[in-house]
């Protein structure tokens, strides 16, 4: 009988470890780490645009989002980094990891190259879009982590990025969308134009050949 609840203790004992272990393995190489580094570049990429924003941006208002966007990314990061270093996630691997999407300049090329005109109202397009994204992935991660403490870190920053969200949404809708400029090709006749996207409106280049009547 004592051999018998010595078997069932030490079961007990072993079923304790192995659901602490697996825990643990959520944390630092699972779903909660996953959650942690598209959070993170989430977070990079916010914050680089910001800096762009503020480096070229003219709007007051435009300005004061970029300025946000900045101050705030930097800030969920520092805590999202805190939390996963003090859970022993392996910050080199959260860094390093690939994103499923652009991330750093690549996330904001088409903004860089935006013209000083047509500048404000793509960074903020680009903004509501990227923020959108940063909703939708953190509703996810406080549905789907498994740790309480990662829910609540993510919770905490759920309503600033809904705030931002609303407030690029509303400068979408008030800035003057810009005029599509047309630029000249080297020895093209007067009347032959290309987008400054680089389509041509000729027939037969990027169009259909519509016959003739």
């Amino acid at each position: 009988m004592k051999r018998l609840s010595h078997l069932v203790m030490g079961g007990a004992a072993a079923a304790l470890l192995w659901s602490a272990n697996a825990t643990a393995q959520n944390r630092v190489n699972g779903p909660d780490q996953a959650i942690v580094i598209r959070l993170h570049q989430i977070n990079q990429d916010n914050a680089a645009l910001g800096e762009l924003g503020v480096a070229r941006a003219t709007s007051p208002q435009v300005q004061a989002l970029a300025n946000v966007m900045v101050r705030e990314h930097r800030e969920a990061d520092d805590k999202l980094l805190t939390y996963a270093s003090d859970e022993g996630m392996n910050l080199d691997t959260i860094a390093r990891a690939p994103s499923a999407g652009a991330k750093g300049p690549d996330a904001i090329r088409n903004v860089v190259s935006s013209g000083a005109d047509a500048f404000d109202y793509n960074f903020v397009v680009k903004a509501a879009a990227s923020y959108q994204a940063a909703v939708d992935v953190a509703d996810q991660g406080t549905r789907l982590a498994r740790d309480p403490a990662l829910r609540a870190v993510i919770a905490n920053q759920l309503p600033a990025l809904r705030a931002k969200q609303v407030m690029a949404d509303d400068l979408v809708r008030r800035l003057p969308t810009p005029r599509q400029r047309t630029v000249q090709a080297p020895g093209e006749p007067s009347g032959v134009s290309r987008t400054q996207t680089g389509a041509d409106d000729r027939p037969g280049m990027g169009h259909a050949v519509l016959p003739s009547p």
